[in-house]
């Protein structure tokens, strides 16, 4: 998978951050300054970049390294402070109870189920308890889980042939609330080729218990 998304970060990078990201940050930017944000899947950094303007200590993670160079150069030709890291969100490299906030946009459902659920572990461990968090999961009503090739019970293959993981709210509602206080959760849908086609999202917010 590294190398699919080294070859697509090397003809292809988003740099302007989304618009439910810069929302999250906003409305929490107080518990966030000070102390350290995680942005999982990265990519080439644009909400990490986005974060250190902002000026909060933000640090990156993906598994593409050409993406992460990228993210370092970018960084270092605006001046900015910000980390990044060539790493898997199944082994995030930092200690445990290191961050304030976490955002995972677009990144935290490719993968089997397994290495999904894990990269959620993930996100728990190296929260401080109290952190925010901002996740973008897939639905079971997106295309792919009944257009393509079913995995598992949560997952199926991807148009590029990558597993993509799938939950219900009721799934997702079941995992979060034994370790989240304030969970959200927001339905994300919009339509593909005029509405044959649905691209189906949660987006998952909430605070690690203390």
């Amino acid at each position: 998978m590294t190398t699919f998304y080294d070859q697509l970060y090397a003809r292809k990078v988003k740099l302007w951050p989304s618009e439910e990201v810069v929302a999250f940050v906003e409305s929490n930017r107080s518990r966030l300054i000070g102390g350290k944000v995680l942005d999982i899947g990265c990519g080439a950094g644009r909400h990490t970049i986005y974060m250190a303007r902002r000026g909060i200590d933000a640090y990156g993670v993906d598994q593409s390294p050409v993406a992460i160079d990228y993210g370092r150069r970018w960084a270092e030709q605006e001046g900015l402070r910000a980390e990044f890291d060539a790493k898997d969100f199944q082994e995030l490299p930092y200690p445990d109870e290191s961050f304030v906030g976490a955002v995972a946009w677009e990144s935290l459902f490719f993968g089997s189920t397994a290495s999904v659920r894990r990269g959620i572990q993930e996100v728990f461990r190296v929260l401080k308890p109290g952190a925010v968090f901002f996740l973008l999961l897939k639905s079971k009503d997106d295309f792919r889980f009944h257009c393509f090739p079913r995995l598992d019970l949560h997952c199926a293959e991807s148009e590029q042939g990558i597993p993509v993981t799938c939950f219900t709210r009721e799934e997702i509602e079941s995992d979060f609330l034994r370790r989240v206080s304030n969970l959200n959760i927001e339905t994300s849908n919009h339509s593909l080729e005029n509405g044959r086609k649905t691209v189906a999202n949660f987006i998952v917010s909430g605070q690690k218990k203390s």
